[in-house]
């Protein structure tokens, strides 16, 4: 008998909440049906009733929208605290108090809750409108909108296809020769065209497919034989890996044609691929490993010709939501053909490694970067130089050892948009090549000035 007592007990127990959950189910399904009516008042009651059997999150959720609803800000307020604390997330309902704050008027409180989702949120339709509800609030409280800002609303259009043309016009004290990387000691002005469409999948997710097509071209006033363009496709697979978007990967492939002086010059074809990953809001590592395979499409660059590989680690630090800063290191490895002619050996085979930073601001409508960076370059092989006599005959050949530079750079970009579309550009930029082959060395001093269209 003791046991069968027991056993009822039990059994009285899963009856108890069965019928709960059922009283559950009913008042929430009723107050679902009046919301949909929008009949806030009794949607609210009965969700209270329901949240009063069993304090669910979710269903509390929907009481402070009721709230909202029905004019009751400092109530929903309150109701979307709790389900924040409940949830222990920066989602939703953390935006929710944003929007009950700014009903009440506290803009300024609305504006550090708008300010905090977009900085903390994993959900990114949720950041897209924290950025939309910051730039009205700012507009109310009569303060300047970062351009950063409304960047990010202009890539969050429900569009699939978006692009940009751009014009530069500059100045280069002394010209490089591309791939040779000889110094001209020519100056000259350029003009520069660039131009990029890109179709996305989704433009509002982490996980997507992109294709882009890139066209470049560099064309000098009176030393046509710097001439350099080129175009790229490419196809791109970004995903996440786990559920909290911290972790994210890529892995694009690519194939690009360059002309040297109008005549065709190098086929490339890239792999890309790296991972990122998110340390906190406002901090973020990247690894990245780019793999190319050059052909020469005409046999006098042949020497060119071979392959690389490049890896990289990034650090980005973000002080706030208009400042940041990223540190990048890179090594090189390049396997070439190298040039072996009547004149020497020139090897282009070379190990390399860098390091560079930049510190990005954007005050309302004008961006600003400045950068500066080194790289030390150990080529294979000794150079070699063979001279004749002034008959063309008793070869001389020297060895000028093993080429060794070190090269650095700095330079300073500023970027102005006249309106959502248009904007302005201007770029100086220095670089001094130290060589252990005197051919080699160099400082190049560029200007430019541009302006671009996204569309």
């Amino acid at each position: 008998m003791r046991y069968s007592a027991v056993a009822l007990l039990l059994s009285g127990l899963i009856f108890s909440a069965h019928g709960q959950d059922n009283n559950i189910a009913m008042s929430t399904d009723h107050a679902d049906k009046a919301f949909k009516l929008q009949d806030y008042t009794n949607a609210l009651a009965l969700y209270q009733k329901s949240y009063a059997l069993k304090q669910d999150p979710f269903v509390l959720y929907n009481i402070g929208v009721c709230q909202i609803k029905l004019g009751q800000y400092q109530q929903a307020y309150q109701s979307f605290s709790q389900v924040e604390q409940a949830l222990e997330e920066t989602g939703v309902a953390t935006y929710n108090k944003g929007v009950a704050l700014k009903k009440m008027g506290k803009l300024a409180d609305a504006l550090a809750v708008f300010e905090q989702v977009e900085k903390e949120t994993k959900d990114d339709t949720i950041g897209v409108l924290a950025t939309r509800q910051i730039l009205v609030v700012k507009d109310s409280l009569g303060l300047p909108v970062e351009r950063a800002r409304k960047k990010k609303l202009g890539l969050t259009r429900k569009d699939d296809w978006f692009g940009s043309i751009g014009l530069s016009y500059g100045a280069d004290d002394n010209v490089i020769a591309p791939g040779e990387e000889t110094t001209s000691q020519t100056s000259d002005n350029y003009l520069e065209t660039l131009g990029t469409v890109t179709y996305q999948s989704n433009i509002r997710s982490k996980d997507y497919w992109a294709a882009d097509f890139t066209y470049y071209d560099s064309s000098y006033s009176e030393y046509a034989d710097y001439d350099v363009s080129y175009w790229s496709v490419g196809a791109k697979r970004h995903f996440t890996l786990g559920e909290d978007n911290t972790h994210m990967g890529f892995v694009t492939l690519g194939y690009d044609k360059m002309s040297l002086a109008s005549q065709e010059y190098m086929s490339t074809l890239r792999l890309d691929s790296g991972y990122h990953y998110t340390l906190d809001s406002n901090s973020r590592l990247s690894l990245r490993w780019v793999y190319k395979q050059n052909s020469a499409d005409d046999s006098q660059f042949s020497y060119l010709e071979g392959d690389s590989h490049k890896l990289s680690l990034r650090w980005r630090q973000r002080h706030n939501a208009t400042s940041y800063w990223t540190i990048r290191t890179t090594a090189w490895l390049e396997d070439k053909n190298d040039r072996d002619s009547d004149f020497g050996f020139t090897s282009f085979s070379a190990q390399r490694l860098g390091l560079d930073a930049s510190h990005h601001w954007s005050f309302a409508d004008l961006d600003v970067a400045i950068r500066a960076g080194y790289r030390d370059s150990q080529y294979a092989d000794d150079n070699t130089s063979i001279t004749y006599d002034e008959n063309g005959e008793n070869p001389q050949t020297t060895n000028l050892g093993t080429r060794s530079d070190f090269r650095w750079n700095a330079g300073v970009d500023l970027d102005y948009a006249i309106s959502n579309r248009w904007s302005v550009s201007a770029e100086l930029s220095y670089t001094d090549n130290s060589s252990s082959i005197e051919n080699y060395d160099y400082s190049q001093m560029i200007m430019a000035a541009g302006v671009s269209y996204q569309f």
